[in-house]
Order: C-alpha cells, then structure tokens, then sequence
C-alpha cells in the first residue's frame, strides 16, 4: 500500500499591514534602511501579524530577522538591495551539512518560526559577487578576465576565485566552533559567507531573488 504525503500546510496572515516607509524607511538605493525595516517587522509581529510592505525604490539594508506571522511583500520596482559591507552580518555558531560551524546571519533569517511568506513581485539583491568563490571551468575565457580584473584573489591550485584575501582561508576553515577560535578566525571567517536556519510553514511567491540563490533567504 502506498503512502500518501501529508498535506502541506498554507500559512495564514492577519489583514494588518504595515509600510516600511512609515518606519523611517527610504528606498534612494544609499541610505541604511536596516533599522527601520526590522522595526516594520517586529511592530507588525507585536500587533499579532500581517503583512510588512516593501514599495517600489531601491532599498539598501543589512541582514533582516523574521517574525512568526509575517508576509514580506514587495511591490513591483521594489528592489531589496543587501549591503555588500561584510561588517554588518554577525558571525553565528549553527551547522553546516551536519556539522558545527561559523558562518554570517543571513539576509533574511528566523528560527522556530511560523507562518512566514514572502511574496510580490519585487527583486532580492544579495549582491552575491561580493561573497561568494567562481571556478574558472564555469566561466568562458573573457569572463574569466573580466573577473581577474575586477579584483580578489585566485586559489592557484584549485584555479577558484575568491573576492578577497580573507575569502580564501575563511572558505577552508574547518571547525571553528568556540569563542576564542572565533575570534582568532573573524577576519577570514568574514570573507566567506555559508547561512543557517530553519522555519515551519514558509513559502516564497513571486518575489525574485538574485545571487546568492537560496542562501539570500534560507527559510
């Protein structure tokens, strides 16, 4: 006899909607809009829930923490644009392929959350060549070029690119997993970028996202 899957859950919002404009919020494509984006979320998630609306702009901000009860919705031309500033994703202990590891907060996380979306028909920037390595056998030649002019540096043995010199080692590293190796190991640890996290009933309607694929959020 077969086994018949369970059934998948929607998640469900209440009708209160927030702006993220209403928290201080401007969507020039230079200034922060960190703050005034989580404090969208976690006003919207103190009034029960809902829906944190991201207009059409260009929204610069840094890592974003989800709520339980929170639909992310950006609009059309709305573009969520991550900062490329390394120093503002804080260093986490959690796991990686079922091992304990160190790695950034991602763009956008949450931990034991529920009912959580993101939808629209707006981009997620994660401005994913800033962080993450390119083997040279993935590329043509010229873009390999281009690549190799634009900065970083190159593994010459596994022939990979790396964005920066603390990318490489920090890409290598292996079981960094208290305070005090942490600490020995920020600086390249920070060069390389791998998140963590897991929520129950999310989903991800329409929203685009560009670079760094499914890392940019790990729902």
């Amino acid at each position: 006899m077969s086994k018949q899957m369970p059934v998948v859950e929607q998640p469900s919002f209440p009708a209160h909607t927030v702006s993220i404009s209403d928290f201080g919020a401007v969507g020039d494509g230079s200034r922060l809009n960190t703050e005034a984006m989580q404090q969208a979320i976690d006003a919207c998630a103190a009034a029960g829930g809902g829906t944190v609306v991201i207009p059409a702009g260009l929204w610069l901000t840094g890592p974003l923490e989800l709520r339980s009860r929170i639909r992310l919705h950006a609009e059309k031309g709305a573009v969520i644009a991550f900062s490329r500033d390394k120093a503002l994703y804080p260093l986490l202990t959690g796991y990686w392929e079922g091992q304990t590891a160190v790695r950034y907060q991602p763009t956008i996380s949450g931990s034991g959350l529920m009912d959580i979306a993101i939808t629209g028909e707006g981009v997620f920037d994660g401005n994913g060549d800033a962080w993450r390595p390119v083997k040279d056998w993935k590329m043509t030649s010229k873009q390999w070029s281009a690549l190799l002019a634009s900065g970083g540096v190159v593994d010459l043995e596994t022939n990979i690119w790396w964005p920066d010199d603390g990318a490489m080692p920090g890409g290598y590293l292996k079981n960094v997993d208290n305070s005090s190796q942490l600490l020995r190991h920020e600086r390249i640890m920070r060069g390389y970028f791998l998140p963590h996290s897991s929520s129950k009933r999310s989903s991800s309607t329409s929203a685009a996202y560009l670079t760094r694929g499914l890392e940019s959020a790990p729902l």
